[in-house]
């Protein structure tokens, strides 16, 4: 990111990925969790979407160490930040809303699916994985409507 703003005039020029240098997205809820902070119990945050209490303070520390936020503040337009949050919760919800109906439409209980989703991929950011492939079924281009769910044998005699 250094990189990028410095000599990439501001960011406008990708100098980092010419380097070789990967991108690398990560908040402070991760951060904590390396530091062996434990997620504690599962929370569904309201417009955000799944959390913990580990994340939802990781949250609120990249809220404070937001530029956007500190210049709004020390303008006196605390206000700003509440409706980035909300857009930012429901772009989240807008990108990943055909995944979402998919997995609502064959879980039996939904919302157990979805916190051992969230669990296992925040695990995996912690422990720096790549996240793993969409499976096949969760997306249209993979898993037509009109094609069965479960494959069968033919019957011989």
């Amino acid at each position: 990111m250094w990189l990028n703003t410095f000599l990439g005039v501001g960011g406008l020029f990708d100098v980092a990925s010419r380097a070789g240098i990967p991108f690398h997205d990560a908040d402070f809820g991760q951060t904590f969790g390396v530091w062996g902070v434990g997620p504690g119990p599962y929370l569904v945050l309201p417009v955000l979407g799944p959390s913990n209490p580990r994340d939802g303070v990781g949250l609120a520390a990249g809220w404070y160490a937001d530029p956007a936020n500190a210049v709004a503040s020390a303008e006196g337009v605390y206000w700003v930040a509440y409706p980035r949050a909300a857009v930012e919760g429901i772009d989240l919800r807008s990108r990943n809303i055909d995944i979402l109906d998919r997995i609502e439409s064959t879980s039996l209980d939904f919302y157990a699916t979805i916190r051992s989703l969230y669990n296992q991929r925040r695990a995996a950011e912690i422990r720096h994985e790549a996240p793993p492939e969409a499976a096949p079924g969760l997306t249209g281009e993979l898993q037509q409507e009109d094609q069965p769910l479960v494959a069968t044998a033919p019957v011989t005699e």
